[in-house]
C-alpha cells in the first residue's frame, strides 16, 4: 500500500500542476475576454510572411499597429485582472509568506509536491470557510482541516517530516503575528467591559464543564488513553482551546509533549463537534432589532498594508519567536512568544508599528489545520474509532459550556446575544465571534469581540497548563 501510494503520489502531483496550469490559462482567458491568447497569437501570425503584403513603410506601418493591439491586449488583461482581485491575492505578502513556509517544509522533508497538496488544502479551506454559507458556519481553519482529511482518503499519507515541518514554521510564526495585535488597553471601553465580563463566565463555564465531563468518563479516558497524565494531557489542550483557540491548543500540546496521534485525535473530535455548535450557537443569538444602531468604532484592520508595515511586522515577530526557542524550556517556546507579543503589543502605538500581524498569520494557522487534517486522514477509521471517549468528552464539554453559561448569564443579567458572542469567541476565536455579532446585526459587539477573542489568545494557554497541574493531582 506504501509503495503504491509513493507512485501514486508524483503522478498525482504532476497532473495536479498540469490542471492548475490550465486552469489558470482558463482563469485568465475568461477574465480578458478572449484577450489573453490573442494577445500572444497575434505577433506570431505577424511573423507571417503575407500574399502581396507591402514593402517599406507601409509593412513598417502595419507591423507597428499589430505590435500595438498585442500591448493593448496585455494591458486590458493586466487591467482585468486586477480588478478581479487575482493580483492582490498574488502579490500579497502572505502569499508569500505561504509559499517560502511551504518550499522550506517541502525541501526540509523530502517532498516538495506533499507540501503543496496541503497548502493547497489549506487555501480551498479558506476560500470555502469565507465565501459559502456552510463554509462560514464551520468556519475556515475547520474547512481546511476537512480539506485535509479527503485529501489524504483519496491521494494517500504525506511524509510525516513534511508534516511537522510545516506545523513547526506555522505554529512558531503565527503565534507572535496573531498576537501582536492583542492590546490589552482596548478592553477599558463600556461594550468591552459587558463582553469580556461575558467571556470570563464563559471560561469559567468550560473549565467546570471539562472538570464536570473528565470526572464522569475518568476510567474511560484511561483505558483508551494509557492511563490519567495522557488523558489530563488531552482534556487540557481541548480545554485551553475552548478558552481561546487553536493556536493555545498547539502551544499547550507542544509544552506538554503530547502524542501525535492523541493531538490529531483531539482535534479531529473538537472540529466535528464545533461543525454542530457553531450552527447551533447562531440560532440561538437573537437579531438585533434597533434600527437606530449606530456603529461608533473604526474597522480594526484596515483594507491594505505597506511592504514597509508587513516586513517590520514579520521582523519583530520572527524576533520573539527565535528568543523564544533560544532561552526557553523545551517545549515552552509558544508560551513565552505569547508572553513576549502581547508585552509588545501593550506599547504605546503597537498597533501603528506592527499592523499586518493577522493579515500574515492567519494563513500559516490554515496550513497547521489542513496538515493536522492529513494526519487524521492517514489514520484508519478502526483506530479512530478506539478514542470514543474522546468524542463523548467533546459532546459533554459542549453541551455543559452553554447550559452552565446561559443559566449564569441570567444570574448576571447578561444579555444573550452578549453570552453567545463570548461563548463563539471562547469556542471558535475572535474571527467567528465577530462574524456571529455582524450577521445578527449587534454592530456594537462586533469590536469587542476580536478584542475580547485575542484577549482570549493571550491568557488560554496559561490556563490549560495550570488545569493540566490540577488534572493530573487527582487521585
Amino acid at each position: 500500500m506504501a509503495s503504491r501510494c509513493r507512485l501514486r503520489r508524483p503522478l498525482v502531483g504532476a497532473v495536479s500542476a498540469a490542471a492548475s496550469v490550465a486552469c489558470a490559462v482558463l482563469l485568465a482567458e475568461s477574465i480578458a475576454g478572449g484577450s489573453f491568447s490573442a494577445s500572444f497569437v497575434a505577433p506570431l501570425r505577424s511573423s507571417r510572411p503575407a500574399r502581396g503584403a507591402k514593402s517599406g513603410a507601409a509593412a513598417r506601418r502595419s507591423e507597428w499597429r499589430r505590435v500595438t493591439a498585442a500591448a493593448g491586449g496585455l494591458a486590458d488583461l493586466k487591467a482585468k485582472l486586477e480588478s478581479s482581485g487575482v493580483t492582490k491575492v498574488v502579490t500579497s505578502p502572505s502569499w508569500w509568506l505561504v509559499s517560502a513556509a511551504v518550499l522550506v517544509s517541502g525541501l526540509l522533508g523530502g517532498d516538495v509536491i506533499a507540501a503543496v497538496m496541503v497548502a493547497a488544502c489549506a487555501v480551498l479551506g479558506g476560500l470555502f470557510g469565507a465565501r459559502t454559507p456552510l463554509g462560514r458556519a464551520l468556519t475556515g481553519p475547520v474547512c481546511a482541516m476537512s480539506f485535509g482529511v479527503c485529501a489524504a482518503a483519496a491521494l494517500g499519507p504525506v511524509p510525516g517530516a513534511v508534516l511537522r515541518r510545516l506545523q513547526f514554521i506555522a505554529v512558531t510564526l503565527a503565534t507572535p503575528l496573531l498576537l501582536l495585535s492583542c492590546n490589552l488597553k482596548e478592553l477599558r471601553g463600556a461594550p468591552a467591559r459587558r463582553l469580556l465580563g461575558a467571556f470570563s463566565l464563559g471560561a469559567l463555564c468550560t473549565i467546570c464543564a471539562a472538570l464536570i465531563s473528565a470526572l464522569l468518563l475518568r476510567s474511560r479516558l484511561i483505558a483508551t488513553l494509557g492511563g490519567w497524565a495522557t488523558a489530563s494531557q488531552a482534556i487540557a489542550a481541548l480545554t485551553s482551546k475552548n478558552i481561546g483557540s487553536g493556536i493555545n491548543f498547539v502551544a499547550v500540546a507542544q509544552a506538554l509533549h503530547m502524542k501525535p496521534l492523541i493531538v490529531a485525535a483531539s482535534l479531529a473530535v473538537d472540529s466535528a463537534v464545533g461543525v454542530v455548535y457553531f450552527p447551533l450557537a447562531a440560532s440561538l443569538t437573537p437579531k438585533n432589532t434597533e434600527a437606530t444602531e449606530v456603529v461608533t468604532e473604526t474597522t480594526r484592520f484596515p483594507n491594505s498594508w505597506s511592504l514597509t508595515d508587513c516586513a517590520s511586522t514579520f521582523l519583530v515577530a520572527l524576533a520573539i519567536a527565535f528568543l523564544s526557542h533560544q532561552f526557553s524550556p523545551a517545549g515552552y517556546a509558544c508560551i513565552t512568544s505569547s508572553i513576549l507579543a502581547v508585552l509588545l503589543a501593550t506599547l504605546p502605538q503597537a498597533e501603528e508599528r506592527w499592523p499586518a500581524g493577522e493579515m500574515l498569520g492567519w494563513p500559516l494557522m490554515y496550513i497547521y489545520f489542513a496538515a493536522a487534517g492529513f494526519t487524521v486522514g492517514a489514520v484508519p477509521g478502526e483506530t479512530l474509532l478506539r478514542f470514543s471517549p474522546l468524542i463523548d468528552f467533546g459532546i459533554l464539554l459542549y453541551v455543559f459550556h452553554l447550559v452552565l453559561l446561559l443559566a449564569a448569564g441570567r444570574l448576571f443579567q447578561l444579555q444573550q446575544a452578549e453570552l453567545l458572542v463570548a461563548s463563539s469567541a471562547n469556542i471558535g476565536g475572535p474571527a467567528t465571534a465577530s462574524s456571529l455579532a455582524t450577521s445578527k446585526s449587534w454592530e456594537r459587539l462586533k469590536r469587542p469581540a476580536l478584542i475580547v477573542g485575542t484577549f482570549g489568545n493571550a491568557i488560554a494557554s496559561t490556563f490549560g497548563l495550570l488545569f493540566f497541574q490540577v488534572l493530573k493531582r487527582w487521585p
